[in-house]
């Protein structure tokens, strides 16, 4: 898991939120006992077998909250192609959370499924923030055709 470091904020009708950590996989799925399956998770790079590619993603967000109420979670996925200043792709989310729990409890927030396409060799980054905090960037995976050994750096 990615971690971060973050520093939140709080009112006193939303609760405080903190990231632990997230996942990126091909899907996120809650059996009937509550626990949750990740599927096809990304440990590495995201390799497809060509370009132009569709790659059908999920993030799992491992989220620490602190009091009761509503809150919101933002979250970008944005794809760069490897190389290049400017990103193509820019996915942006807004998952609502409602806690009942005074004391701080850990939880897991997924994202909708989502539809990521790439023309290219790309950076993947994932960001999240909440209370209108600035962004945080958590990933970078590097979106490569398989068996392509070229290396970038995101910049």
């Amino acid at each position: 898991m990615a971690k971060s470091k973050v520093t939140v904020r709080s009112d006193s009708i939303t609760p405080k939120i903190g990231m632990v950590g997230c996942v990126v996989c091909d899907d996120v799925r809650v059996e009937d006992n509550g626990k949750i399956i990740l599927i096809g998770v990304y440990a590495g790079d995201i390799v497809v077998p060509q370009f132009p590619a569709d790659i059908p993603l999920r993030v799992y967000f491992s989220v620490r909250i602190e009091g009761a109420g509503t809150g919101i979670l933002e979250t970008e996925i944005i794809t760069q192609p490897i190389g290049e200043d400017e990103f193509t792709t820019k996915i942006q989310g807004k998952v609502q959370f409602d806690s009942t729990e005074m004391k701080m409890h850990e939880t897991g927030i997924p994202t909708p499924p989502l539809e990521c396409k790439v023309e290219r060799s790309s950076f993947l980054f994932v960001r999240w923030r909440s209370d209108g905090d600035d962004w945080q960037q958590l990933i970078c995976k590097r979106i490569i055709l398989q068996g392509d050994e070229s290396r970038g750096e995101p910049s």
